[in-house]
């Protein structure tokens, strides 16, 4: 949502990754986060998917606003192989990786809050043996739903 309208050059929002995040802190708001996401294609097909573990650090800035910050690895997968229904060519691509996030949130109350993250990602891709250094702009809101209160 945020691609259409910051203007950052060439972010194409089909190519970012819808994901699911769990996350998980200690009284001191040290943590970790694992995360699941997919690629879907302009007919909701799917075109790749992730696994990511992070280490997480959350700070109160002010009031109901907080910063955070981790890093972590992960592990991406994008194959013509996957069941499909559409023929759009999907490049190749096996990566292992590691990464920094970092971000701020807004809570709402005890349960609810919205954050938008940035990411310096770089590691190898398995397929063809080269290296990758990519910086994802913060152009997501990410939604948290707090199921433990």
């Amino acid at each position: 949502m945020l691609a259409q309208v910051i203007p950052f050059n060439n972010i194409n929002p089909v190519n970012t990754y819808a994901s699911i995040l769990f996350r998980s802190y200690n009284s001191s708001d040290n943590g970790i986060r694992a995360g699941y996401g997919v690629s879907l294609g302009r007919d909701n097909d799917l075109l790749g998917m992730f696994i990511s573990v992070d280490n997480d650090r959350r700070r109160d800035l002010s009031g109901a606003w907080s910063y955070f910050q981790g890093f972590g690895g992960s592990i991406k997968i994008a194959s013509a192989n996957f069941d499909r229904r559409s023929t759009i060519p999907v490049k190749e691509e096996y990566t292992l990786g590691l990464g920094w996030h970092w971000g701020v949130e807004y809570r709402f109350n005890e349960v609810f809050s919205l954050a938008t993250e940035a990411t310096l990602r770089f590691g190898v891709k398995l397929n063809d043996g080269g290296g990758f250094l990519k910086i994802d702009p913060p152009i997501n809101i990410i939604a948290h739903f707090n199921l433990s209160n």
